[in-house]
């Protein structure tokens, strides 16, 4: 009877060691879960930032008439010039 209740307490122990590490894994495994959603929440924010951004510099050339665009696409006509260099 005594061999067998040291057996139970060995195995007690064993258990309670490995339900301690368990709980450790776990609170680790919690903490990194936590910080990833974290940083998927912020670059959640930070890509509708930039969408948002993107929407209104497409609203804000949407509004330059279609002639002023067409200045600059074909050039303005002037031609630069060359910078002279001082000897």
């Amino acid at each position: 009877m005594h061999s067998t209740l040291k057996k139970y307490q060995v195995a007690f122990t064993e258990t309670t060691m490995e339900n301690k590490k368990l709980k450790q894994k776990n609170a680790q495994l919690e903490q990194s879960l936590e910080k990833a959603t974290q940083e998927s929440t912020l670059k959640q924010l930070a890509d509708a930032k930039l969408r948002r951004d993107y929407a209104d510099a497409v609203a804000v050339l949407d509004r330059i008439p279609k002639e002023v665009l067409d200045v600059y696409a074909r050039g303005s006509g002037r031609k630069e010039r060359p910078i002279e260099q001082n000897l």
